[in-house]
């Protein structure tokens, strides 16, 4: 499903970036990705998604390929990003929802299934300032399903969660595994 060889990029200005490296990942596997502090995990997730370019080597997402097929892989790759705030758009959690579903001309019904899965149902309404760390969390990750990606990224899941909030998202994390996402 991923495949990554001799991947290696530079950010402009600076010379902070990712070195060479290489791995692959088949399909509906979990991969935990640990590093410190400007180790580079973002910037790789944003590659992988197809948000930048590699500054060379390859990546490869199913059958497509980075560089050169960035916005054909970002309809097939998921990003929940490490700050609620930059991700959700809608001004309310029913609104988020939608955004992505009407964007790729699906049904509202794919937004509804998804507030139902991930225990937003009640929150449909509510304007998205008004939700928990937690709550965000779940909508960042329901409106990163919306489109049916094959792969999901999530930068720092745990990242401001209280412990039934962490045992909450290892569950969907779990759930999403299962259903073969990778």
């Amino acid at each position: 499903m991923i495949s990554v060889l001799d991947l290696h990029f530079k950010h402009p200005g600076t010379e902070n970036g990712l070195g060479k490296m290489t791995f692959s990942l088949g399909p509906g596997r979990l991969l935990l990705l640990a590093g410190a502090n400007g180790s580079g995990k973002s910037t790789l997730l944003q590659l992988l998604c197809g948000l930048a370019s590699p500054g060379g080597g390859r990546i490869r997402i199913g059958d497509l390929t980075s560089p050169g097929m960035e916005k054909r892989i970002r309809t097939r790759v998921g990003l929940v990003f490490q700050d609620p705030g930059v991700q959700i758009l809608g001004a309310t959690v029913g609104e988020d929802l939608l955004l992505g579903a009407r964007a790729r001309k699906m049904g509202e019904a794919v937004g509804h299934e998804l507030a139902e899965r991930f225990g937003l149902r009640d929150l449909w309404d509510r304007p998205v300032q008004d939700l928990s760390g937690g709550e965000k969390r779940r909508l960042c990750l329901a409106s990163a399903l919306v489109t049916g990606p094959e792969v999901l990224l999530m930068d720092e899941p745990l990242s401001g969660l209280d412990y039934p909030g962490i045992q909450e998202l290892r569950r969907l994390i779990v759930r999403n595994r299962e259903q073969g996402l990778t």
